[in-house]
């Protein structure tokens, strides 16, 4: 029988151990705010696949929408 793998409850992907993974966290395990992910997001996306800050953004947003802890803030900035 295979356990269930853990996910972390604010993005969804999969965790070792814990409620939420390193990424959805600040040093203290608390869940980053919305202004917070979406700001490590698009950093994130600029360093690392080169786009713009307007593209990025806009690319944050939609990867924020697909997660739980910041879907509906995500879906009422997207208009």
């Amino acid at each position: 029988m295979h356990a269930t793998p853990l996910r972390c409850a604010a993005c969804d992907t999969p965790v070792d151990a814990g409620p939420h993974c390193r990424n959805c966290t600040d040093r203290d395990g608390r869940v980053l705010s919305f202004d917070a992910r979406l700001a490590a997001l698009r950093t994130f996306l600029v360093r690392t696949a080169g786009l713009g800050p307007e593209e990025a953004e806009r690319r944050s947003l939609a990867l924020l929408v697909e997660m739980p802890a910041w879907r509906d803030e995500a879906r009422a900035r997207r208009g």
